[in-house]
């Protein structure tokens, strides 16, 4: 057998080498836990100064990441010691180095190791490392599990003995003393008496065991301060079952108001199991008991480290917690000289407490109060600059408030006085403001506002008189009262048109009025509960800390302890999770717009007929096919698709060779198989049979469990030559080389392609499941693909709108809304259903996943095979984006592609799943040269997956450090290129090479985004190389072992520049190139960015929706398959229609990125702004509807028209269209 050289680094938790100082003891006990670390240092003193007692060291395991500050201390202490006591939570992968060098060492030299699992369950793959036997190490361990004074001491003498030193034999006699694993806490005494509804509080209880109670008992003193009675409650873990059921039960029975939890990690034993915390049916409020250092956590944007933000706020978020901040951060206490160790104990920050304290009371207040007397506003976003009043994301926002007042209606609230439809409310929140309209007064918000927040925004926007809001001594707002419910626009967060940039900008405080605003329906109109209609507000974006807010963060200046729910499309956690994480709000997911097949429209509709009549002449009746074939070339011209593809035509006859009409048939399957939304999802409303009959046939086309995807079983009852993966990753244009079964050969034309082939079977697969054909008797395997659909797919799809409403109103009743996680149903993703529930990401620990690893892999393959088609070479520098919903959703695609791409996978640890480093794979696996990518990733990513951004970096390190030909690692090459450059200009060597292999690059801590928003919102810029500034001076900061966002801009220019290609994955379609800013300006920045820098590089924009189809496309194809199949499709332009001023906002939102997209990279062309312009102005039914829906809309629409004129993107086919743009803009005036 011969074993292949690859090569593994670990995912280090700390990357600070440090000198312990530590001199060498006898026994030297190591651990990540403080509260072991405690116990075992009070228990040693406990037992005084008697002759058995062993010299000790204890050290923190978190001090001890970094490999030189496991070498140093192996040499000072371990390597001198008798007995070695090593306790890791969370296995072998989380200091594996560490583990590694200490049990080398204790058995070269004979010391007695004992490797103890930091859970209350054993760890077979920590036995090996053993040097004592297993029962010494079981009794070890029982000792740590059990815990308390006496077990401790328990540990000392069974260290003792070990080395020699009997101790007194009662502490040896027997097994470690049991101690409850869970009850109530009777230490704690209410400081005022109490009176109100209970709350309960659950901990660990390892703080029982250790004594550091301080910060629980410091909250339990803030409730009842606020008038909640707290009932305190300890459990050694909350998924033992035993304590859990016990819990359960307590809480059912106590029906507290609100529940705290200062536990950490997920409770549920799988998705579908509940957690004990549930049980009352009430709020579950997360308590952050920080690992870190108050200091570090004050200048930190970040708010929380790697592992805090895994155990104490993602997890606990798949168990539908809210979070809270940070109560308590560890401090060291006083050196203790006998140990050679300071212990850490974890003290409460007062002001934090009382802000979890406010927000519990805040949750309690909500429920107490009945449903006629809750005052409950309803805030719709502000996106003026494209006629966005109320956009949100998939949803029709008009008609979902309208929803939502009637279902609080039915609820019991106050709601009167309720405007007729959608338009009538949007022409109420659209009245100028005037002296009469609700606002806050300027003395009031003085007295209101912290004065040096108030000054923080006089700097940047000026005083609060010239606001664009303030009116006859106030700020006010658009606001359409509705008896005890409001409904109202949330101001934009600066002044002007929009301020995009601003929305996502770290340092940009909001305007006066946004701010009176958030401070007048706390204080003025004493709302209970804020409901935020649809994604995105911008209240969660404010400047602040990512995770554990500060009394200084933005958003908790503004929105206090206030109940926030918040209606979120479910396709998109990764910007949702935002709002979990710094408003603690309750997250309820809805549905997106169903999907549904592009088809073909006019032009294009015809086109195909031709082709197909073509087709049928060519064996029918060829003296046709000169006719036919000019029929084509005219109608191809026509349409624009001609130019969409380049095709070449003959010289002589303008006529399309037999190769060029192949692609055009395939360019039109394409298009008409592709998905896209039919209108908006109106919440609460359950899908119609159409759109239900859209979302399972969208949803048939993906495997699920142990079932093939309804596509690979028609194919196989049908008897489909050939297989799947001919026909999903063949040459659309190939002719389809099998014989075709009779079914399929009816529904295709004669010599079909592997596109219309595909397009056959997938309009079968939505016909069966649709109803219009029933399965033939022998298709027995799409027979049970469809029964199963139907059964387990299909009720929580048609649950899914009531579900929205019903947990809407759970939430404002003050109760539990279950946690959901968050994806695309289109995408096969069935556990998204039914939806109302509260969106959760997922654990960052498993990212990468397998799954995910499997398709980075093929996604990186047709990248490769795609380049080289095209390029007739490898490409050796690519930079690739990585975003953060995304990765949710996907479990890490980008990731993973980018990592396979430069030959490096990850390692996963066995039974948990988690990522613990990377293996570069030998370049003889590979078959190719590795390529040098840099990450261009996301401000959510970043903040996200921290964990992720280091693995990725030390694959780069790792790759740069190999001994491999420059043909082979380009990465290694530009690395000594960059770095010997930087040493000549006088850096440190060190510094050097670690500068030279930043390969992860971003906005800078805490911003968002490329730079490009403002000025293409505004128009304010003259060429196209100011974008490209914006887009390297906003990205240039890079990721990574000791670089921390640091600045490197001529090093991220270099990787821009000499980039071959740009990849962006897109892994889903409810939203596209054109109507996503983030595509825009991420794929549209890095071309202006490279032509700034003198290179042409190309822009693959790779289609995963379908992953068994995986598709990479020059970003020009996507566009132009964009235009074509939705944006000037009558079937799209048609569904936004049914919803009037949402709908309107859409379209213009699409122009939108069309120009945009136009100005960076000509991706559009002009001839689509054409078809554009037709489909919008020109088509006189569709003006007329944006004029009347939506008159901003419409208004937006011809500046971007007239922009593009402009600046030269768009010449018009008519003459007349400049002045029939300035008519219309007069028109609309």
């Amino acid at each position: 057998m011969h074993l292949l050289p690859t090569q593994a680094e670990d995912l280090l938790a700390s990357p600070q080498a440090e000198d312990l100082g530590q001199t060498p003891a006898e026994c030297v006990l190591l651990s990540f836990s403080d509260s072991d670390l405690s116990a075992v240092a009070a228990a040693y003193h406990a037992v005084g100064n008697v002759p058995w007692r062993p010299t000790l060291r204890l050290a923190n395991l978190m001090r001890l990441g970094h490999p030189l500050s496991v070498d140093m201390y192996v040499e000072a202490v371990v390597s001198r010691a008798r007995l070695v006591v090593l306790r890791l939570n969370g296995g072998a992968g989380y200091w594996r180095y560490g583990l590694e060098q200490v049990a080398e060492v204790c058995r070269a030299r004979g010391v007695p190791l004992a490797v103890l699992p930091g859970e209350a369950k054993a760890d077979p793959g920590l036995e090996g490392a053993c040097t004592v036997d297993m029962a010494t190490a079981r009794h070890l361990w029982r000792c740590f599990v059990e815990g308390g004074p006496d077990n401790m001491a328990r540990l000392l003498a069974e260290s003792a003995h070990l080395l020699g030193r009997p101790p007194p034999a009662d502490l040896l006699a027997g097994e470690p003393m049991p101690l409850p694993r869970y009850g109530r806490h009777e230490g704690w005494h209410a400081p005022v008496p109490v009176a109100g509804p209970p709350a309960a509080l659950v901990f660990y209880r390892s703080h029982l065991q250790a004594g550091n109670l301080a910060p629980l008992h410091a909250l339990a003193d803030a409730l009842a301060r606020r008038g909640l009675a707290p009932h305190l409650y300890y459990a050694a873990s909350l998924k033992e079952g035993p304590a859990a059921q016990w819990l359960a039960a307590e809480l059912a029975a106590l029906r507290p108001a609100v529940v705290l939890n200062a536990t950490g990690f997920s409770a549920r034993q799988g998705l579908e199991d509940r957690s004990p915390l549930d049980a009352p049916g009430v709020p579950v409020l997360q308590a952050v008991l920080s690992t870190g250092t108050e200091a570090l956590w004050e200048k930190a944007r970040a708010g929380l480290g790697p592992a805090d933000l895994a155990m104490t706020v993602v997890l606990p978020e798949m168990d539908g917690r809210l979070q809270g901040p940070a109560i308590a951060f560890k401090a060291a206490a006083d050196w203790d000289p006998a140990l050679e160790y300071a212990p850490t104990l974890s003290r409460p920050r007062v002001d934090r407490v009382d802000a979890l304290a406010e927000k519990a009371a805040a949750w309690a207040r909500l429920a107490a109060t009945p449903p006629a007397g809750r005052r409950v506003a309803l805030v719709l976003s502000d996106y003026p600059a494209r006629g966005g009043t109320g956009l949100a994301l998939g949803l029709d926002t008009p008609a979902s408030t309208l929803a939502m007042l009637a279902a609080l209606a039915g609820a019991g609230y106050g709601v009167t006085d309720v405007p007729p439809d959608g338009a009538a409310l949007m022409a109420a929140l659209r009245r100028p403001l005037d002296g009469d309209t609700p606002g806050l007064s300027l003395a009031d918000y003085a007295r209101l506002m912290d004065p040096a927040a108030q000054a923080t925004i006089t700097a940047r926007w000026g005083p609060p008189s010239a606001d664009p809001l303030a009116h006859d001594g106030a700020l006010r707002f658009r606001v359409q009262p509705c008896g005890t419910i409001l409904v109202a626009v949330q101001p934009s967060r600066g002044h002007g048109a929009i301020d995009s940039a601003a929305h996502h900008d770290p340092d940009t405080p909001p305007s006066h009025g946004y701010a009176a605003f958030h401070l007048w329906l706390r204080h003025v109109m004493d709302i209970h509960a804020l409901v935020q209609v649809g994604a995105h507000g911008t209240l969660e974006w404010l400047p602040g800390k990512a995770v554990a807010l500060s009394a200084d963060c933005w958003p908790e200046r503004l929105a206090g302890p206030l109940p926030v729910l918040y209606p979120y499309i479910a396709t998109n956690p990764g910007e949702g999770v935002q709002a979990r994480r710094r408003l603690g709000a309750v997250l309820v997911g809805h549905l997106p717009p169903p999907p549904v097949p592009a088809g073909l429209h006019g032009d294009l509709a015809a086109l195909e007929q031709a082709l197909d009549e073509y087709a049928q002449a060519q064996s029918l009746d060829p003296r046709r096919l000169p006719t036919l074939r000019a029929r084509i070339r005219d109608l191809a011209w026509e349409a624009g698709v001609t130019r969409d593809l380049n095709l070449p035509a003959d010289p002589a006859t303008g006529d399309l060779p037999d190769e060029a009409l192949a692609r055009l048939d395939a360019h039109l399957c394409d298009i008409k198989e592709m998905q896209i939304r039919d209108g908006l999802h109106v919440f609460g409303t359950a899908p119609d049979d159409g759109a239900q009959a859209a979302f399972l046939a969208a949803m048939a086309r993906f495997p699920r469990r142990d079932q093939p995807s309804m596509t690979e079983a028609l194919a196989r009852d049908l008897g489909l030559a050939g297989t799947l993966e001919d026909l999903f990753t063949g040459d659309a244009a190939a002719p389809w080389p099998h014989p075709l079964p009779t079914l399929l050969a009816e529904r295709t034309s004669t010599g079909p392609s592997v596109g219309r082939v595909r397009a056959a079977l997938d309009g079968l697969v939505r016909d069966l499941v649709s109803g219009q054909i029933v399965p033939y008797p022998e298709w027995k395997r799409a027979a049970a693909v469809l029964a199963a659909l139907r059964a387990e797919v299909a009720p929580p799809l048609a649950a899914s709108g009531p579900a929205e409403m019903a947990a809407l109103l759970a939430g404002l009743d003050g109760r539990f809304v279950a946690p959901g996680p968050g994806g695309s149903p289109a995408r096969g993703r069935a556990d998204v259903l039914p939806t109302g529930r509260n969106l959760y990401a997922i654990d960052p620990r498993a990212v990468p996943t397998p799954s995910a690893w499997a398709l980075g892999w093929k996604g990186a393959d047709a990248v490769l095979t795609r380049h080289l088609q095209d390029q007739g070479d490898w490409p050796r520098q690519l930079v690739v984006d990585c975003w953060g919903s995304p990765t949710l959703r996907t479990g890490g695609e980008e990731l993973a592609q980018a990592l396979a791409l430069m030959g490096v996978r990850p390692l996963w640890e066995a039974g948990s799943g988690r990522v613990t480093g990377v293996e570069v794979l030998p370049a003889t696996v590979l078959g190719r040269p590795r390529v040098d990518v840099t990450l261009r990733v996301s401000g959510l990513f970043r903040d996200m997956f921290p964990a992720q951004l280091a693995l990725f970096d030390q694959a780069a390190c790792k790759v740069a450090g190999l001994d491999e030909p420059d043909a082979v690692n380009p990465l290694a090459t530009a690395m000594r290129t960059d770095r010997d450059a930087l040493v000549t200009g006088g850096m440190d060597r060190a510094e050097a090479d670690r500068r030279a292999t930043a390969r992860v690059f971003g906005a800078a801590p805490g911003g968002y985004g490329t730079g490009l928003a403002q000025p293409l919102a505004t128009g304010d810029w003259q060429a196209r190389d100011q974008l490209g500034t914006a887009y390297l001076d906003t990205g240039c900061h890079a990721y990574g072992l000791g670089l921390d966002g640091v600045a490197l801009p001529a090093l991220f220019r270099r990787r821009v520049g000499l980039a071959d290609a740009l990849v962006h994955i897109q892994d889903q379609r409810e939203t596209d190139v054109l109507d996503n800013d983030g595509m825009t300006q991420f794929e549209g920045g890095f071309a202006a960015a490279a032509g700034l820098l003198g290179s042409d590089p190309v822009l693959y924009h790779v289609d995963s929706a379908e992953p068994e189809r995986i598709t990479p496309r020059t970003l020009a194809e996507e566009a132009a398959r964009v235009v074509r199949g939705r944006a000037a499709n009558p079937r799209w332009i048609d569904g936004q229609r049914r919803h009037g001023h949402s709908g309107a906002a859409n379209l213009a939102r699409t122009v939108d990125g069309a120009v945009a997209l136009a100005a960076l990279t000509g991706a559009v062309r002009s001839h689509q702004v054409d078809s554009l312009y037709d489909a919008y102005v020109a088509d006189s039914e569709t003006w007329a509807f944006l004029s009347d829906s939506n008159p901003d809309a419409a208004r937006q629409i011809l500046d971007r028209f007239q922009e593009a004129l402009q600046r030269g993107l768009w010449h018009p086919r008519r003459n007349s269209t400049p002045e029939d743009l300035t008519r219309l803009r007069e028109e609309l005036a």
